[in-house]
């Protein structure tokens, strides 16, 4: 997948995408919201590049970003992510994959919850990737 922003080119491999999907879905384990990707069920134990190779070809094409989602830069080069009134500011490259596909599995979860739901949702899983593999 590629796509341009403020005249830079970024590319995100289906890998990239999978394994993404991959912590979300774990993620959401532990979560008071029921989110699951079904086409992950065969990739709960531990992987191999085989796994890697193939679940990059189940996300190859899947729309994980919204037409709705306003990607644009943030003034230190990461990124902003913004959603209805929702602003999701100062986003790593290697943690917004993550962040779109969990705001994309809360604005079409049903029944819908608020934005508010979604903003404290989206906060928690950002703390809780950074937590993990930033300061962790």
């Amino acid at each position: 997948m590629e796509f341009i922003l403020n005249n830079i080119k970024y590319q995100i491999s289906d890998m990239e995408v999978f394994v993404a999907y991959l912590l979300v879905d774990k993620y959401f384990e532990s979560s008071k919201y029921d989110v699951h990707f079904d086409f992950l069920d065969d990739y709960k134990k531990e992987l191999t590049f085989e796994d890697l190779t193939e679940g990059s070809k189940l996300v190859r094409d899947l729309n994980f970003i919204n037409p709705n989602f306003k990607i644009d830069q943030h003034p230190n080069g990461n990124f902003l992510i913004s959603y209805q009134s929702l602003r999701f500011k100062d986003i790593y490259m290697a943690e917004a994959i993550g962040v779109l596909i969990v705001l994309n599995a809360l604005s079409e979860l049903r029944p819908a919850i608020t934005l508010e739901d979604i903003r404290l949702e989206v906060d928690n899983f950002i703390q809780t990737q950074r937590k993990k593999f930033i300061t962790g």
